[in-house]
């Protein structure tokens, strides 16, 4: 069997792969890539921390600091070449993803919570329409 290894990689908006290569990427499909390997030049990319692959993504990437592209939880297998903060090979499939937008407005609603439950403040209607939207309303506010 061969090594897989699981990592994260930023997709940009159009779910597209980057570098002239325009197939639509779909959670748990097989992706594979010909030609050599080189990190920052040819393979299907990923960090092991998310850190970095938002890092990675906001410096070099195709559609960089797009807040509705989408992190991915991804496997990465064949011929895997490691850098100091990524790695490539020749297949990768998503496992997962989430849109950054919707990542940062989860986080964001929860820490807010935190606030609200601590100074013990009344939720507006403003409040528990965004909780309805996020899909926290039964979790935080309703309880």
């Amino acid at each position: 069997m061969k090594k897989e290894i699981l990592g994260w990689h930023i997709l940009p908006s159009n779910k597209k792969l980057n570098f002239k290569d325009d197939r639509l990427i779909r959670d748990n499909i097989w992706y594979s890539v010909k030609g050599n390997l080189d990190l920052c030049c040819c393979g299907l990319h990923a960090s092991k921390k998310i850190n970095d692959a938002i890092g990675n993504w906001n410096y070099k990437d195709v559609g960089h600091g797009d807040e509705n592209g989408y992190i991915c939880r991804v496997v990465v297998k064949d011929n895997v070449i490691y850098g100091n903060e990524k790695f490539c090979g020749r297949s990768r499939k998503v496992l997962w993803k989430i849109q950054i937008r919707e990542l940062s407005n989860y986080y964001t609603f929860s820490r807010c919570y935190k606030i609200y439950i601590e100074n013990n403040l009344r939720f507006t209607n403003r409040v528990i329409a965004k909780a309805k939207k996020l899909g926290l309303y039964k979790k935080y506010i309703k309880g």
